[in-house]
């Protein structure tokens, strides 16, 4: 269970500064991670299914499947599909009679161009899935006026 503060509201929706995951630590990727090198702040969009209000604290859920399911996605993919992408470019020069390593860049070019698209179907899917939507659930300090 991750804690925020409650920083807009947008008709049913909240949005959730919060910090670091606890997990961000044990991470091996803690050093070269942008969240951890900009402190740590995090803006999350919700349904406001507990009618927090702004400056509310709140505790919320991601699942951990969520968050793995979308660094494969983010960067594992792109990663492989320039990697395979100039791969085949250089392979294919030979036949194309074309100079290998501008084989190989167009090749990376189109690859992370494929990932781009790959990344938004993939996207467009997972929104639809519970699994992959941070829930609200409980506000755990009120704003005093």
């Amino acid at each position: 269970m991750e804690r925020g503060i409650v920083v807009e509201i947008d008709g049913g929706r909240v949005l959730v500064e919060a910090g670091q995951n606890p997990s961000c630590g044990e991470c091996a990727a803690a050093r070269s991670c942008l969240i951890a090198a900009s402190g740590g702040k995090r803006q999350i969009w919700m349904d406001n299914t507990r009618g927090a209000v702004i400056g509310d604290e709140v505790a919320f859920f991601i699942d951990g499947r969520a968050v793995i399911a979308g660094s494969v996605v983010l960067y594992a993919l792109p990663a492989a599909l320039l990697v395979a992408g100039a791969a085949a470019g250089f392979s294919l020069s030979g036949r194309f009679g074309a100079d290998p390593e501008l084989a190989a860049i167009a090749g990376g070019v189109a690859g992370l161009i494929m990932s781009c698209i790959i990344i938004a179907i993939v996207s467009s899917a997972i929104k639809k899935r519970e699994l992959y939507v941070p829930r609200l659930v409980e506000v755990t300090t009120r704003r005093t006026n």
